[in-house]
């Protein structure tokens, strides 16, 4: 009996030994919701197998039967993270009890993998976000913007004023030359820029405002309008694309509130 509990350890130990892991993520993580992660395991031993691996990871367990040598398995847990910022120091636990389970061998295996966890879109209205400085102005180019925080594209032309063409898009200069009432022709007259203010929300609670910033800069460059970011220390010029967009959900997810007095 000693003896086959002494050869139950050294196999179980044997089993567990030469395993590399590696961490497959998703490209975006969102605080709160359910995301896949996918563990591979991989046998790097020359000749023999592992068997009966049980793989542990942010409290969700799977198993694996059977490794070949040199050869990988995968497995798939969903699982989601509370808060947004980084998780570092993450680890995974291998487990064994083969071959006679009379004993339980584990390693922990540090990984150099952190996880970015983005704010938890919350739906709000664009009124929430609204980025135009005391003169109607975007602080980027001093175009002139709505009150919706979107620049106008150029104008391409000026014409004769037509009935239900907006007051706002009257030339002034152009009518008191000619003495009637003239209007800009632009090449669109659609809102296609809109620059989130962080600095509006100083009393407000600051996951709520980031959560806000997330729904709504998916929102818009899902849409195709070009998105920009900015408080009293963070200017992110509107852009759009999927690197720009990460771009502005990692300062969210990083954002620390700062002494708005200092």
């Amino acid at each position: 009996m000693l003896a086959s509990m002494l050869v139950s350890g050294m196999a179980s130990q044997g089993n567990i030994r030469n395993l590399k892991v590696n961490l497959i993520l998703p490209s975006d993580i969102f605080a709160g919701e359910p995301f896949n992660v996918v563990v591979e395991v991989t046998n790097i031993k020359k000749r023999l197998p592992a068997f009966f691996i049980k793989v542990e990871l942010l409290g969700q367990s799977s198993f694996i039967i059977f490794i070949k040598a040199k050869e990988s398995k995968w497995v798939t847990f969903q699982t989601s993270l509370p808060k947004r910022g980084i998780y570092r120091n993450l680890s995974i636990t291998i487990t064994s009890r083969f071959p006679f389970n009379f004993f339980t061998r584990s390693i922990l295996v540090e990984l150099d993998q952190s996880i970015l966890v983005y704010p938890a879109p919350r739906v709000c209205g664009d009124s929430e976000a609204l980025s135009v400085d005391d003169e109607g102005k975007d602080p980027s180019k001093g175009k002139p913007s709505t009150v919706l925080g979107w620049i106008e594209d150029e104008i391409v032309s000026i014409r004769d004023y037509q009935d239900g063409d907006a007051k706002k898009s009257i030339n002034w200069k152009a009518t008191a030359k000619t003495g009637s009432l003239k209007v800009n022709e632009r090449m669109s007259e659609e809102p296609r820029v809109f620059l989130i203010d962080l600095e509006r929300f100083v009393e407000r609670d600051l996951e709520e405002v980031l959560s806000c910033a997330t729904y709504l800069t998916l929102r818009y460059i899902e849409m195709g309008w070009s998105v920009g970011l900015r408080d009293r220390e963070i200017f992110i010029p509107p852009g759009t694309g999927s690197f720009h967009l990460r771009n502005i959900l990692e300062i969210l997810a990083l954002y620390e509130l700062r002494d708005k007095a200092s």
